[in-house]
């Protein structure tokens, strides 16, 4: 009986590189998806709260002074929500890749 060599075949008969480069590659990523993940939450909580070192950071008070704190609040809710919806779908898109 014959047995195959180390290295798989892909459907494109392309060799695949090894898994170390895989791991390599995907840390990357995954550091990325996490800040992603990590701003978002960061945002949602702080709308959630009301927190002042948030609100009152220079950062936000473009947003702040434009529309006042309560519709600040509602648009960095929907901000991280948006951060963390992002990262999933990278998430679960790069894993459906592998």
């Amino acid at each position: 009986m014959e047995t195959e060599a180390c290295t798989s075949k892909r459907p494109d008969n392309k060799d695949t590189p090894p898994p170390q480069k895989y791991i390599k590659d995907m840390g990357m990523h995954y550091l990325i998806q996490s800040i992603f993940v990590g701003a978002g939450l960061l945002a949602v909580l702080a709308s959630l709260f009301d927190w002042d070192w948030f609100f009152s950071a220079h950062n936000t008070q473009f947003v702040v002074k434009n529309t006042g704190r309560p519709r600040a609040r509602l648009f960095y809710a929907a901000l991280g929500l948006l951060m963390i919806a992002t990262g999933i779908y990278f998430f679960l898109h790069v894993q459906s890749m592998i």
